[in-house]
């Protein structure tokens, strides 16, 4: 596992010297598969507050839809996400 990390790192920082690299990367990193993959070896180029945030992006038209419009998120110690979600009121 650790042979597969390894190649995995040197493929991004192959990648990382073109002009466009990075963006190749995150790119890369945004397919669900290949995502979970760099997850796995620590190499995903987002940090966990990015990752949470994106991934309330894409639910946040559901909760609307249900009428809760507000969420308020945070991360404990072991980097596990607390998500808050509150109905506005009138």
């Amino acid at each position: 596992m650790e042979l597969h990390g390894d190649c995995f790192d040197r493929m991004l920082q192959i990648i990382a010297r073109e002009d466009t690299g990075q963006a190749t990367i995150v790119r890369l990193a945004d397919d669900q598969l290949i995502g979970g993959l760099l997850l796995l070896y620590g190499l995903h180029p987002l940090d966990f507050a990015t990752r949470v945030k994106s991934a309330l992006e894409k639910v946040r038209p559901y909760l609307r839809n249900n009428s809760m419009p507000r969420e308020s998120t945070a991360a404990s110690s072991d980097r596990s996400p607390f998500i808050w979600l509150f109905r506005i009121c009138c």
